[in-house]
């Protein structure tokens, strides 16, 4: 399952809108008397250094920081030498580990968040060290005979460990619902590829969003998150798109053509728009929501269509001479096109129209994406691409 959320990776920041109180962060780093450990808080695309202290000779450090919503912090030696927190407003934290691997060592009291982010990361180390060592067996036998069975007996035992880390991923998210831990698993990989990577993980993304939105619904992370939940589901009726033209016999590359009569009875194809930015209405002259969305659109077509935008409106319609009636008076000043077969509907099919009205927004270069957007989005998004 595609997911453009980069950002989120390394993880996984929920805020909320508690007081601010001090969180206090005290730890015993076996071995790691003299160095330097970094306290980072781990942001929506990046990550910050909020403090640096030396560890002393006893092994000892002390971090204090004052936060008014819950955080994701990283204790880091190094790059590749560093455990995560979830720490909230108020809490004492307490760390053991041992310098060499604080990923692998570490334990920790005083943040029940934290707790969770551990068992969700030793689980996924565990994982990835099982399959390493079945990978490497490997590497020991010349014979190619044996081998190949031994591969074959390999194959097995991941797909059995891959099996189990997603049914220990999908037991923590629905066991942790309500807490910012859970994203650490909606986001965990393995060999470049998410944990949850079916279709259908979706959904747990979306639960996970939706409860989050409950106790913390103005704040960025979540609403970062819930972005890429709707960026998903945007993609994912996109896909059942493509495979719906597919199935009817439509040729594509980036979105299905269509081709209906104007209202001057000539054949307007989709297709030969050269416009870069496209909007594909799906509309009715019955329907009063969707005069009122097009009305509201007229000023946006004058605004952009002189810089390349142009407007496909697909009206359902019963009798002509009323369509062409309907449109001269509302002075449309796009592209006008008629479905007068709407017990069957072609388009509405490939399109998988649900309700009137529907829009597809489409660049012409990439093909639909997005779809149901109101006018105030799309002259948001024109104002991004042209100005």
């Amino acid at each position: 399952m595609e997911r453009l959320i980069k950002v989120l990776i390394g993880v996984l920041l929920i805020a909320g809108c508690e007081r601010p109180e001090r969180v206090q962060i005290e730890g015993n780093f076996e071995g790691g008397a003299g160095k330097k450990i970094y306290l980072d808080e781990i942001l929506v695309g990046e990550d910050a250094t909020r403090d640096s202290v030396d560890i002393n000779k006893r092994d000892n450090f002390r971090f204090t920081l004052t936060i008014s919503e819950p955080r994701f912090l990283r204790l880091r030696l190094a790059s590749d030498n560093y455990l995560t927190l979830l720490a909230r407003p108020g809490e004492n934290i307490e760390i053991k580990a041992q310098s060499s691997n604080l990923a692998k060592t570490y334990e920790i009291e005083g943040s029940a968040g934290s707790k969770k982010v551990r068992e969700a990361n030793l689980r996924l180390l565990r994982t990835k060290r099982e399959i390493d060592s079945l990978v490497n067996s490997l590497d020991k036998i010349e014979d190619e005979t044996a081998l190949a069975t031994a591969e074959e007996e390999a194959d097995r035992q991941i797909d059995s460990i891959l099996n189990e880390q997603r049914r220990f991923s999908v037991s923590f998210v629905l066991e942790n619902i309500d807490s910012p831990a859970s994203i650490t698993v909606l986001y965990q990989e393995l060999y470049d590829d998410y944990v949850l990577n079916r279709l259908g993980d979706l959904q747990y993304m979306k639960i996970v969003a939706e409860e989050l939105e409950e106790t913390y619904p103005d704040l960025d992370y979540v609403k970062s998150l819930s972005a890429d939940v709707s960026r998903q589901l945007e993609q994912y009726e996109l896909q059942k798109l493509s495979a719906r033209a597919e199935g009817e016999g439509v040729i594509i590359d980036s979105y299905p053509d269509i081709s209906l009569p104007g209202i001057y009875g000539d054949t307007i194809s989709l297709r030969s728009i050269e416009e870069k930015y496209i909007l594909v209405t799906f509309g009715s002259s019955r329907n009063e929501e969707s005069t009122a969305f097009h009305l509201d659109m007229i000023p946006v077509y004058n605004a952009y269509h002189h810089r390349g935008f142009e407007i496909y409106h697909i009206s359902m319609e019963e009798d002509p001479q009323e369509w062409a009636s309907y449109v001269r008076f509302n002075e449309y000043p796009w592209l006008n096109v008629a479905e007068f077969n709407i017990e069957d509907s072609r388009y509405t099919r490939i399109y998988n129209v649900q309700q009137i009205p529907s829009n597809f927004y489409i660049n012409r270069d990439i093909g639909v994406i997005a779809r149901d957007l109101s006018p105030s989005e799309i002259r948001r998004r024109l104002s991004v691409a042209f100005d």
